[in-house]
């Protein structure tokens, strides 16, 4: 792939979407109409082959509409056999937003509900069955709609992602999130994401509703949403991981540092960013679902509220197990919470305080030979050992 003819000739093909591509140079598709790209893998024709970026860019992917759902440069990617990878869109700007989004509860399970409406991707629309993303990345740009809009990609189910980041503003009104918005029995791992994130429900830096795994990813953007909001994911049903976040977060209810809503488990996380809500609001989590885990974690941003707040956890469930997690009363301004222990800040930046509670840190191994935690005594809170690595300090 040569040219931007080239690229929107892709899509018109159903027969060669079991191939393989490979860009071979950078791509401007500024010269299109707002309509006028040929999305690659629609309905029912996956794209199922693999499409090497060549550590090469797409810039100007633009598509405003109102009338047509499921949008993104690929709308499908389907099966263990299918990869993008080495790809970098830079200022996409996808519009789909309708006003016309619908929810339907069960009525035999109040929490259980489905929404209709525009979705979006800037990259991938639906990425499923063990399709794959890895090192791709969206600079800039922006993305907006009703459902499961995300700032690289809108749906995974059992697929994963890999070493991916976003810097798109996106924005919607349910299941948001700055590089996911819903993630369904999939695994995203060492990924990370600088975007303001705004919506209504479900809403989160990372990842919107997250009933799947997070491991090694962090958000730093802002998240601003009425009910449902966190620092790395609105509503999470999965499991978390020695992941954090640091932006502020600002909503009604529901409102947590780096969950919103948990029914799942956290492992090895913090958030260190305000929190402001009205009530339900935890500068780790605003609202444990339980029964639920959460391991080894803390929380050290300020944290504001009415009613039911709480330093690290706001309110939660009776059955909820919250182990060696901890907050900082000074910093956050609580000396309560639902759950968890207060420490002041010289405690929450004192190694000793958290060995004392079985967490595994670098050149010890009475905890653990993972070397999960490091820390910089009287500087700083525990970070994450891959942080360290990755940041080549």
């Amino acid at each position: 792939i040569y040219t931007d003819e080239h690229m929107n000739t892709i899509g018109l093909h159903e027969d060669d979407l079991d191939k393989h591509f490979k860009l071979m140079a950078d791509i401007d598709l500024g010269s299109l109409g707002e309509k006028d790209f040929n999305i690659i893998g629609r309905f029912p024709a996956p794209f199922r082959g693999v499409f090497d970026g060549n550590s090469h860019t797409i810039s100007n992917f633009h598509y405003i509409s109102r009338d047509v759902n499921d949008v993104a440069l690929f709308e499908s990617v389907e099966g263990e056999q299918a990869l993008i990878m080495d790809l970098g869109l830079i200022d996409p700007v996808i519009d789909v937003e309708s006003n016309e989004l619908d929810i339907v509860v069960d009525p035999d399970d109040p929490n259980a509900s489905a929404g209709y409406g525009n979705t979006a991707g800037l990259l991938v629309n639906y990425l499923s069955l063990g399709a794959r993303l890895s090192h791709c990345h969206v600079r800039g740009g922006s993305v907006s709609g009703d459902l499961w809009i995300g700032g690289l990609v809108s749906n995974v189910e059992e697929g994963t992602i890999d070493h991916c980041y976003s810097t798109a503003e996106v924005s919607g009104k349910r299941d948001i999130g700055g590089l996911v918005g819903y993630n369904f029995w999939g695994t995203i791992t060492n990924c990370h994401t600088i975007s303001n994130v705004t919506g209504e429900s479900s809403v989160g830096g990372l990842v919107g509703y997250n009933d799947g795994t997070i491991r090694d990813s962090s958000a730093m953007g802002d998240v601003t949403c009425d009910s449902t909001a966190g620092g790395l994911a609105g509503n999470n049903m999965g499991t978390i991981r020695s992941s954090y976040s640091t932006g502020h977060v600002t909503g009604v209810h529901d409102i947590g540092g780096l969950v919103g809503r948990s029914r799942g488990s956290l492992i090895n996380c913090y958030s260190t960013g305000s929190v402001s809500g009205e009530w339900y609001v935890g500068g780790l989590v605003g609202y444990l679902g339980g029964p639920i885990n959460i391991t080894n974690c803390y929380s050290a941003g300020n944290v504001t509220g009415i009613t039911e707040v709480g330093g690290l956890v706001g309110t939660g469930h009776s059955l909820d197990n919250v182990l060696g997690s901890f907050w900082d009363i000074e910093g956050s301004g609580q000396t309560t919470s639902f759950r968890g222990t207060g420490k002041d800040t010289a405690e929450m930046q004192t190694a000793g305080t958290f060995l004392d509670a079985g967490w595994d840190f670098v050149d010890e191994t009475e905890n653990g030979t993972e070397d999960i935690w490091w820390i910089i005594e009287g500087q700083d809170y525990p970070r994450l050992w891959w942080e360290l690595i990755e940041g080549g300090e």
